[in-house]
Parts: C-alpha cells; structure tokens; sequence
C-alpha cells in the first residue's frame, strides 16, 4: 500500500507497530523512503479498508496524518 504522509523512519515505525498490534496481522515492513507499507495478513478477517483505517489512526498528533491511497 502507498501511504502518503509517512515523512520520516519514525513514522515508518509507527505504522507498522499499528498494524501488528493487531492479531490478524502476521507481518508488516514501512518504508519512508519509498511511502509504502508490506502488510500480511489474514484476509479472513480483516479488508483492505480495514488496514486503511489502522494505519490512518496511527498518527500522534492532529496535525499529522496518514492515508492510504490506491
């Protein structure tokens, strides 16, 4: 997934920590540098949006945000 907003290693980590927070989540990898996110995940049980929403969540502050984009 290409996620706008991820503009240091920090926000990598963030996301990723997130995203593996939850249990149907087996792995995920963020890159900054390329503003993408590798997630595996148990298709089951969770959708795409729902990733979306994890990883627009994890911003720490209003004014950072994340999105995912298509």
């Amino acid at each position: 997934m290409t996620i706008e907003g991820i503009g240091c290693r920090h926000c990598a980590t963030r996301i990723r920590d997130a995203l593996l927070e939850n249990k149907a989540v087996l792995g995920a990898e963020a890159d900054n540098e390329e503003g993408v996110v590798d997630v595996l995940f148990e298709q089951t049980r969770l959708t795409l949006d729902d990733l979306a929403d994890v990883i627009a969540s994890a911003a720490d502050h209003p004014g950072r945000s994340y999105r995912v984009t298509w």
